[in-house]
Order: structure tokens, then C-alpha cells, then sequence
């Protein structure tokens, strides 16, 4: 959620209609914004995020130990496992949603998968996305 904040004396220049774009009119959105923000005052959500991002940091941490060619990055639920070359990275997706889990790459020529899972995910699925993508990464890597 972000706010534009114009000083008058800027936005007189301006007629009503002339300029527009994301950041004006948008009142649904900052009601959405304001009750999604009031989430994060919830302890226990936090504390749940907290538990989730160790689990995913253990798993990919023990992943990368097991392959010299993998990096891990990111904070929180937000992780990044570089597999240090596009085409095993795909090979990897491919597997995982082979096995029912949508995952994707981005990074330089796609060699990062990118793990963004939400927030609220429960932690018996989140556990299953990681062993699948573990599985996917085991055999990619083995194979190359």
C-alpha cells in the first residue's frame, strides 16, 4: 500500500480529471489496505509467520548443504534458492508442479526459484510444497 501526497500549491496546476493514475480514487483500496495493515498488530500472526519462515530457512538450509552449487537468500517467507543455472532451474519447476506445486524462477536467465509463499499458509501445506521441492531439487541436481 503506498500514498502520494501532493502540496497544494504543486496540485493547483493540475485540473480535476487531467491527471490521473493508481494513486487517485482508489478509496476501496485504502480501506483494503488499512484492514490488511491491522493483521500485522495480531501477535499470534506474527509469531506464526515466525515458526513458518524457520521451518522453510531449515529445510532450504539443509538442501543447500547437500548441493555446493545451491544459494539460499531472503528473509522471512520470502526465499530465493539460486540453482546457479536457468535450465536445471526449470527442470526443477517443471518437477514441482509435475508433483502439484506452482513455483516459478525469475533472476538472471531464471536460474533463482522463488519462494513466496502466503503468509497464512498452514503449516502442514507448506511442509508439503518444501518436500516436494526438495524432492525436485534432489533429483535435478543428481541428474546433472
Amino acid at each position: 500500500m503506498a500514498m502520494n501526497l501532493v502540496k497544494p500549491e504543486i496540485d493547483r496546476h493540475w485540473a480535476p480529471g487531467e491527471h490521473t493514475g493508481t494513486f487517485r480514487g482508489q478509496d476501496l483500496s485504502f480501506v483494503a489496505g488499512s484492514e490488511a495493515l491491522s493483521y500485522f498488530e495480531d501477535d499470534s500472526l506474527m509469531k506464526d509467520v515466525r515458526a513458518k519462515s524457520q521451518i522453510m530457512a531449515e529445510a532450504l538450509t539443509a538442501l543447500e548443504k547437500r548441493h555446493a552449487d545451491l544459494e539460499v537468500s531472503g528473509k522471512g517467507m520470502i526465499l530465493g534458492l539460486d540453482i546457479g543455472d536457468g535450465n536445471r532451474a526449470k527442470a526443477i519447476v517443471d518437477a514441482c508442479f509435475q508433483s502439484g506445486l506452482l513455483i516459478a524462477s525469475c533472476g538472471t536467465g531464471g536460474r533463482v526459484v522463488k519462494l513466496i509463499p502466503p503468509l497464512t499458509i498452514p503449516e502442514d501445506d507448506l511442509k508439503d510444497g518444501l518436500n516436494i521441492l526438495i524432492t525436485a531439487t534432489d533429483q535435478v541436481m543428481e541428474a546433472s
